[in-house]
């Protein structure tokens, strides 16, 4: 398959460039500043600009579209949602208009508002797809739209959408990591340095109360991505990507009795279940979630420390 990736240079993009790459697709990158990368073509662009656009998703089987402002803490509201909504836009119209079949979106679990900003009860847990959004913040208003933006054109158009809610990503392999490690969103001088903001995280649970505790490690989400692009059978479908467990040493149980005793519970929380379920993205895509935090390098190396 000849694939377009927006936003190929960023920090899940690079993940889901070399996953492609090992499954023998092709793989072209569209991004402001695209990296050399070998085997990968590239072309400089800008989402906001339909004309490139269209120009560089012509001939192309897919669009995998992950460029996009990754939170309010960049960019004022207005800039986000012009270029998270507007550019979807462009990237879904280009599509269209270039006879390209598929686009496979890079939502967020922030499109249903239940996020670390906002202190919102949900009407149950665990979340799922079912549940009602409500966003609260440009960035989580601009998620929402894209899915919806998305439906309607694959009403319209036929063109086939597959929005995935990538829910508190995380680099947890070392090689990944230190990819990451450069982008002005971490600000982290070495990869121990990012692995330790995560690890404080697990030390104060009150910090993961309002993201309910979610997390998946990228190369997750980067299979997730070419399984929505193998899938010939959805038309249109939004799914939440999470690891099979929390980011956190307590059990789900015991988060939900200290946390939100009086929210009702609907479903697995079991042992250390995640309490945003991915339980559409494992029937519908075959999504099963490989990684987690537990057995991962950055936790080996503060137990052989003594941390």
């Amino acid at each position: 398959m000849d694939v377009l990736v927006t936003g190929g240079s960023g920090m899940i993009g690079g993940y889901v460039v070399r996953e492609l790459l090992a499954h023998h697709h092709r793989v072209t990158v569209f991004s402001r500043s695209p990296q050399a990368l070998e085997g990968v073509g590239l072309f400089a662009g800008d989402v906001l600009e339909i004309a490139q656009l269209k120009a560089a998703c012509r001939g192309k089987d897919a669009i995998v579209h992950l460029a996009a402002i990754p939170n309010l803490r960049r960019s004022p509201p207005e800039q986000v949602l012009q270029v998270n909504v507007m550019g979807t836009i462009h990237v879904l119209e280009a599509a269209v208009q270039e006879g390209v079949g598929q686009v496979v979106l890079a939502s967020s679990n922030a499109a249903t508002g239940y996020w670390r900003r906002h202190h919102i009860p949900p009407d149950y847990l665990p979340l799922d797809e079912e549940h009602p959004c409500r966003p609260r913040d440009a960035y989580a208003l601009s998620k929402c739209l894209n899915e919806q933006t998305c439906r309607s054109y694959t009403a319209a158009h036929g063109l086939r959408t597959i929005c995935l809610r990538i829910a508190g990503g995380k680099y947890l392999d070392r090689p990944g990591a230190s990819l990451v490690v450069p982008s002005e969103d971490w600000g982290a001088a070495t990869v121990e340095e990012l692995w330790g903001r995560f690890l404080a995280a697990l030390d104060r649970p009150a910090a993961g109360e309002w993201s309910f505790w979610v997390y998946v490690d990228a190369r997750d989400v980067a299979a997730a991505v070419r399984l929505a692009l193998d899938n010939e059978v959805v038309e249109h479908g939004t799914y939440f990507l999470s690891a099979a467990d929390s980011f956190s040493r307590l059990e789900s149980s015991a988060l939900l009795e200290r946390f939100f005793p009086e929210v009702p519970v609907r479903g697995n929380v079991s042992g250390y279940a995640t309490l945003v379920s991915h339980g559409k993205a494992a029937r519908e895509l075959g999504y099963a979630p490989r990684y987690s935090w537990r057995d991962c390098a950055y936790l080996q190396n503060t137990r052989k420390h003594g941390g």
